[in-house]
């Protein structure tokens, strides 16, 4: 099981790395950007399964 704040906090730090904005990175995800916008902020209680393992095929990508 993943645990959530260190997916997030992985996240955040792909996308500040890749200097990607909010939108970019939504669309490689495929989650809204707004979605994202809350997850940043850490507005989300709970990820969806499906929203945490596209955040995870994000995470393992190596082409952008």
């Amino acid at each position: 099981m993943v645990n959530q704040n260190k997916l997030i906090k992985a996240l955040r730090r792909k996308r500040s790395d890749l200097q990607l904005t909010q939108t970019e990175t939504a669309n490689l995800i495929g989650i809204s950007r707004q979605q994202l916008a809350n997850i940043d902020k850490g507005k989300v209680n709970y990820l969806h399964v499906k929203t945490s393992d596209a955040i995870m095929r994000f995470l393992e990508r190596k082409e952008f």
